[in-house]
């Protein structure tokens, strides 16, 4: 009797650990068309930012949460471009803390937009 509970346990054990993962959308779903032919700080680098970076990297929330690094606003985001803080987080690179912190990462196409908008010059359009 003992036996047979124990190995009625070890199975629901493994049933419910089996649902925990942690894949981002694209895992999931397969990767969508990625338009990367007009990207703009308005239209696609700064919703992106705002949705996953602004917990922590406002003006209000980066003393307590973002280690003081803020990139609410062109100006603020435009130092972590210049100084490669930005593309190694997001990248995951071995220079920098992997964003968005305890969070899947970005998806590639969101990775693509903000990269192309960087070698585009990262203007504020």
């Amino acid at each position: 009797m003992k036996t047979t509970r124990y190995y009625a346990l070890c199975i629901l054990t493994l049933f419910l650990a089996s649902g925990c993962y942690n894949d981002t959308e694209e895992d999931l779903y397969g990767a969508a068309v990625c338009d990367l032919t007009n990207v703009s700080y308005s239209l696609g680098v700064e919703p992106i930012v705002a949705a996953s970076c602004y917990a922590c990297h406002s003006q209000a929330n980066a003393p307590a949460n973002g280690a003081g690094i803020i990139l609410e606003g062109y100006d603020k985001l435009l130092m972590a471009v210049n100084n490669g803080l930005l593309m190694e987080s997001i990248t995951h690179g071995a220079n920098a803390s992997p964003m968005p912190k305890n969070a899947p990462s970005l998806s590639a196409c969101k990775i693509d937009m903000i990269k192309k908008w960087i070698e585009n010059g990262a203007l504020n359009d």
